[in-house]
């Protein structure tokens, strides 16, 4: 079926991945839609962009073992919030 194609990749996420993911997509999008009011919309979702991997870092930092993997979806997430906002 087509749609398996999109919803393997997705099935194989870790629990504690995705939640990594859809946490900092969420901090992306809104700081970036809330910036966007006062300031252009571009630097405005950079600023999204740069507010969740930043808490995703000292997130990471903060645990006692720092997780790659963990980070790649924190990467991943805000990046895909970024161009939500864009959108």
């Amino acid at each position: 079926m087509w749609l398996s194609k999109f919803t393997d990749p997705l099935c194989r996420i870790d629990g504690d991945k995705f939640v990594h993911l859809l946490t900092c997509q969420l901090i992306a999008f809104v700081v970036g839609k809330a910036l966007s009011f006062v300031m252009n919309r571009y630097v405005a979702a950079l600023i999204g962009l740069v507010v969740a991997v930043t808490v995703g870092f000292f997130k990471e930092i903060k645990d006692d073992k720092f997780d790659l993997a963990d980070f790649k979806a924190d990467i991943i997430g805000a990046v895909w919030g970024t161009v939500y906002c864009l959108i």
